[in-house]
């Protein structure tokens, strides 16, 4: 008998140990404007102040007090008449002058197609890795771009990049075209 509540003791110990070793999940919020959406984690902090010409920024938190870096995703658009293939061309060159381009590429998103620049640099002897997706439609560029500390990149990546692809223009008569390459 002592036996089976010793058991049934290391159990318990055994199963509350795992659940409390498991992260929490975060709750999926949405952004949403008159031209656009985007869904996020709750554990990322929403600025919507378009400061730096941002339509918005979300960031991480800290991950220690000597984090000099706090990783975001933020989202700037731009009035201009170029097409995509155009815009692929003119970024590829002008990030070239700034960084090392380690990946330039067109993909297709919500029937959408974007170009995908990664790329890295040193800004205030920080190592930093970008990516960037910018997408076209009506004379207007949107670039969505995610930067990160290049030795923390890949902790951040695939849920970064996630966050960029639930990325939709709404219908609204401003936005419903976009252009072809």
């Amino acid at each position: 008998m002592r036996n089976i509540i010793t058991k049934k003791i290391y159990l318990l110990c055994f199963v509350s140990s795992i659940l409390s070793c498991q992260t929490q999940v975060s709750e999926i919020k949405q952004f949403k404007t008159d031209a656009f959406s985007i869904l996020y984690p709750s554990n990322l902090k929403l600025d919507k102040s378009k400061v730096d010409r941002t339509e918005f920024m979300l960031f991480t938190e800290k991950t220690s007090e000597t984090d000099n870096f706090i990783e975001n995703i933020n989202l700037v658009i731009h009035d201009y008449n170029i097409s995509l293939k155009e815009h692929i061309k003119y970024s590829n060159i002008e990030v070239a002058k700034i960084a090392t381009i380690t990946k330039s590429e067109t993909i297709d998103n919500n029937n959408l197609k974007i170009h995908r620049i990664v790329y890295t640099l040193t800004e205030n002897n920080v190592d930093l890795t970008v990516l960037q997706h910018s997408l076209i439609v009506n004379n207007k560029v949107f670039v969505l771009t995610f930067c990160g500390k290049s030795v923390e990149f890949n902790k951040y990546q695939s849920e970064m990049e996630n966050i960029m692809l639930s990325f939709k223009l709404l219908k609204h008569d401003n936005y419903i075209r976009p252009r072809r390459l």
